[in-house]
């Protein structure tokens, strides 16, 4: 009970010390890492076991990966990365509080993951209830009956004050996250409760906030410490019932099998071998490149589709006797060669618009996840054949994946390795809109589309053709997008000297500059970091905001219907595609 009480009390302190100016913070910061690592020395703190055995290693591990994956978003800008890491981080979390505060040994279903998050819940509420009606009460003495939900009272007026100041108590957390919640939504009730504050002297009201939210940090942290989770998890996936489906399993498995080979056959020759492109007019596709381009998305969609068919098909076929079985079972193998080489076909499209496009960010994400699905499917041919524990292997698949993602660095890759191509140019207007991880792409870009701006600042606007144009307004959204990412790295972590050559003005050249100075250590990302140092020594504000500039005025000088009808470049910021 006492490492219970130290690990509720180094909540307290780290909230106070760390985040009450902040609240909670955003991945890719060193505040995200102080906080999933003190989320693990807290459950350590509270469950550090008297002996290691299986369920303790599985804990240990999810810590591990974890606070890797807290550190490797430190590295990362793009919202889709930090997405991926922050759920992956926390639920890694609460994979080792599951195990660390698991009161027995019976586990091993994959779809107990997925049940983790209530089954946590429930327990949390019980042993909240529990703290409330009973540890608090007794710990108390004679002052206990305050918290007790029943119990005899002297008279009516004691029981009512009584209950009046047990719902004072409860009531005080709601109430405070109701009002800042208000708060945020509008600021006419801000300013009136600003006005009800400003009655009690600043350093008191900081005071009384410090001690309100240490305290709902200390309520909402001490049923976590208690946590004994005594529920048995029983897989509705292993039910009996699911033999009666033999039949329906077989017809739908037989039917997919036979769509899906279809499908292979006729795709084989323009995926796998070589076909004139005039061989595909006939179809409405007028290059070869633009039937890799389709697709990938929906093919993805498909595969995942029938990776489920086929693993509900194996619950019905492991639900059956051994003889009745053998048929279904042969079907399923069937089906899952065919996922194989369907996952296959799908990698040679990627491979073919890499070679003609590049590659966007949901070709890398979803080649990974394609990979993770394909060594899934494996598995699942080897629960046809072997019993084993095959779902640690699951898990373990899913974890590899993202740290695969990880490592490689979908930005700085598609920036400077598999650059994206639109019609045999490199698409900068896409590179410009990446995250800091692109940075190299960035220098570039801006390198290039500068000298396209020098090449026309001296021509006459009206002269300009449409191909003249579309080469300027290509190049005025790459330097736009560059000067909006600069921007907000100087505010970030540069001086304001810098930003002010980098801010825009109004039309008389004046600006109001918003410069607050660098941000704390703890809210500082090292990908961005980077970025900024890296720009700052490549290129000067003044260089990119000038050149941001002339391009705009070259273009307000063009007519608006002198410029070309369409683009073939999106200006839209990427966050997959």
């Amino acid at each position: 009970m006492i490492r219970k009480l130290l690990a509720v009390i180094l909540a307290v302190v780290v909230y106070n010390l760390f985040f009450f100016a902040h609240y909670f913070p955003a991945p890719g910061t060193f505040a995200f890492v102080v906080l999933i690592s003190a989320l693990h020395v807290f459950l350590w703190t509270a469950f550090f076991p008297k002996s290691f055995g299986e369920k303790e290693n599985i804990a240990g591990g999810a810590t591990l990966l974890s606070l890797l994956l807290a550190w490797f978003a430190v590295y990362r800008v793009s919202d889709a990365d930090l997405l991926l890491f922050f759920f992956s981080s926390l639920g890694l979390g609460l994979v080792s509080l599951y195990f660390l505060a698991l009161s027995h040994r019976e586990y091993g279903a994959i779809s107990e993951f997925f049940i983790m998050p209530l089954i946590a819940a429930f327990e949390w509420l019980r042993e909240f209830l529990r703290l409330a009606c009973v540890l608090v009460p007794r710990g108390l003495g004679k002052l206990g009956f305050i918290f007790k939900p029943g119990g005899k009272r002297s008279s009516w007026g004691w029981q009512t004050a009584v209950g009046i100041i047990r719902g004072i108590i409860i009531a005080f957390p709601v109430v405070f996250v109701v009002t800042f919640l208000l708060r945020l939504a509008d600021p006419v009730f801000t300013q009136y409760t600003d006005k009800i504050l400003a009655f009690l002297p600043k350093i008191q009201s900081i005071f009384l906030r410090r001690i309100v939210e240490s305290l709902i940090v200390a309520v909402a942290s001490a049923p976590v410490a208690l946590l004994a989770i005594r529920t048995r998890f029983r897989s509705p996936l292993v039910a009996r019932q699911f033999s009666r489906l033999r039949v329906e399993a077989l017809t739908v498995v037989s039917l997919i099998a036979l769509v899906l080979a279809g499908f292979l056959l006729v795709q084989f020759r323009y995926v796998f071998a070589r076909v004139p492109e005039t061989a595909l007019v006939q179809f409405g596709v007028a290059t070869y490149s633009e039937y890799v381009r389709r697709g990938f998305v929906e093919l993805t969609v498909v595969s995942v589709i029938v990776y489920l068919t086929t693993s509900l098909s194996y619950l019905v076929e492991r639900a059956l006797e051994k003889r009745e079985a053998l048929v279904l079972k042969r079907v399923n193998l069937v089906l899952l060669g065919e996922i194989l080489i369907f996952i296959v076909s799908i990698f040679r499209r990627v491979s073919l618009y890499q070679l003609y496009h590049g590659l966007t960010r949901i070709r890398v994400y979803g080649s990974v996840f394609l990979m993770v699905l394909m060594a899934l499917t494996l598995i699942l041919v080897l629960r046809h054949l072997y019993n084993r524990r095959w779902y640690l292997y699951e898990a373990g698949l899913v974890v590899a994946g993202v740290l695969f993602i990880a490592l490689i660095n979908p930005d700085r890759l598609i920036a400077t390795t598999y650059k994206p191509t639109v019609n045999g140019e490199v698409d900068y207007t896409y590179i410009s809109r990446l995250q800091a991880n692109a940075v190299d792409g960035w220098i570039e870009a801006y390198r290039i589309e500068s000298a396209v701006v020098e090449k026309y600042k001296d021509s006459n606007p009206q002269a300009l053709n449409a191909d003249d144009l579309r080469r300027l307004i290509y190049a005025q959204q790459t330097l736009q997008a560059l000067r909006g990412h600069y921007r907000s790295l100087i505010a970030r972590y540069g001086s304001e000297e810098e930003f002010y050559e980098i801010d825009y003005r109004d039309e008389q050249g004046k600006q109001v500059s918003s410069f607050k100075g660098p941000i704390e250590k703890l809210r500082r990302n090292l990908a961005e970091e980077k970025a900024y140092r890296m720009l700052i020594s490549a290129i000067r504000p003044v260089d990119l905001a000038s050149a941001h500039d002339t391009v705009e005025v070259i273009l307000d000088a063009v007519p608006q219907e002198h410029y070309p009808a369409n683009l073939d470049r999106s200006s839209q910021t990427p966050l997959l595609r």
